[in-house]
């Protein structure tokens, strides 16, 4: 959870032998999984897991897994056929920033029952054109592969702001055009693998 530290200053006024303490302010990165229908209220569910699989023009897929099923059965039925929108972004305490990832229709809902745990399963996929490709830069990767065709496959964290079509710079100095991303969430660890040309 990263922790960004404002600036601040001691004051002359300060008793003597007196320390403060510096103003913190924690800011940590958040998924939000909201679900929508007609006639009825948006709400915001918890997943303990989302993958998403985003391309450009071809179908793109989504799948949220929920950790807690029986608390939230009536509301996700009840909207079964709605939307489900993911959200990226950051909280602190006083304010929040989200922006849209993805969305799609719900097609599939699936319910899993074990001894140990149930977990149910949103899916649903959409069409999207990306028509502002961007130049972007990865950071903190993790593994590159280039094959003898010369496409790229690179797994790095996940970036909020990357899409199909855009132009990725690489630090040595190549770049390719993003053809397909695959995003994987768990808990509080997250990765996405970016494939191009």
């Amino acid at each position: 959870m990263p922790m960004l530290a404002n600036e601040w200053a001691w004051q002359d006024i300060s008793p003597v032998g007196f320390k403060p303490f510096p103003e913190i302010s924690i800011s940590r990165n958040i998924l939000v999984v909201r679900l929508e229908a007609g006639g009825l209220k948006n709400i915001e569910i918890p997943a303990s897991s989302i993958q998403l699989r985003l391309r450009h023009v071809r179908a793109s897929y989504i799948r949220v897994n929920i950790p807690d099923p029986v608390r939230y059965t009536d509301e996700i039925l009840a909207r079964s056929d709605g939307v489900m929108r993911i959200f990226t972004g950051y909280e602190t305490p006083a304010s929040r920033w989200i922006e849209e990832l993805i969305y799609a229709n719900i097609q599939n809902v699936y319910f899993t029952r074990s001894d140990t745990r149930n977990q149910l399963a949103l899916a649903g996929t959409r069409f999207r054109t990306y028509s502002s490709p961007k130049s972007v830069s990865l950071n903190n990767i993790f593994s590159l592969r280039v094959d003898d065709e010369g496409k790229y496959n690179v797994r790095c964290a996940l970036d909020h702001f990357v899409r199909p079509q855009d132009t990725v710079a690489l630090s040595g100095g190549e770049s390719f055009t993003v053809k397909f991303i695959s995003v994987t969430i768990q808990h509080d660890n997250a990765w996405m693998d970016v494939e191009g040309e």
